[in-house]
This record gives C-alpha cells, sequence and structure tokens, in this order.
C-alpha cells in the first residue's frame, strides 16, 4: 500500500469545525505491480461537533467524492 493524506481542521464558531481533506492512494500484491497511472484519489469536507473538549472527542459528518462517486459518513471521532 502507497498513500498520502492531507487534512485541514478549522474553527467555525463555539463548539462546531470545519475540515478539507484530499488523500491519494494503490494497493498492489508486489512493489513491482505499482504503476503511476493506477493510483486512487478522494477528497471531501466536513463538519465536526465537539461533545468533550476534555478528551477533544467530535461527531463528525463528511462528504467525500472519488472516481467512484460521493460517500456520506457520520462517525465518532477523528479518522486519525
Amino acid at each position: 500500500m502507497a498513500m498520502a493524506q492531507v487534512e485541514l481542521r478549522f474553527p467555525i464558531v463555539w463548539i462546531l469545525g470545519g475540515v478539507t481533506y484530499a488523500g491519494i492512494g494503490q494497493v498492489a500484491p508486489t512493489y513491482g505491480d505499482f504503476q503511476m497511472n493506477s493510483f486512487k484519489y478522494g477528497y471531501g469536507a466536513g463538519l465536526r461537533l465537539l461533545i468533550d473538549e476534555k478528551t477533544q472527542s467530535v461527531i463528525r459528518f463528511d462528504v467525500s467524492f472519488s472516481e467512484a462517486g460521493h460517500t456520506i459518513f457520520i462517525g465518532f471521532n477523528e479518522a486519525f
């Protein structure tokens, strides 16, 4: 697996924050099977609702886009 992701998190107001992100990656059974034209990409944006300031716990709402279409994610805490 080869991958990279960048993410920009920013405050909006009070306990609400925002995020934009983009990533690119590829998987292959061996190093020799990686091809420069086979990388997949994705990007998106979302909102973060802070539910516990002490632990920085958030509920996240993201919309992601890729070659395959779009996906909506709802989750607890950050992906990383």
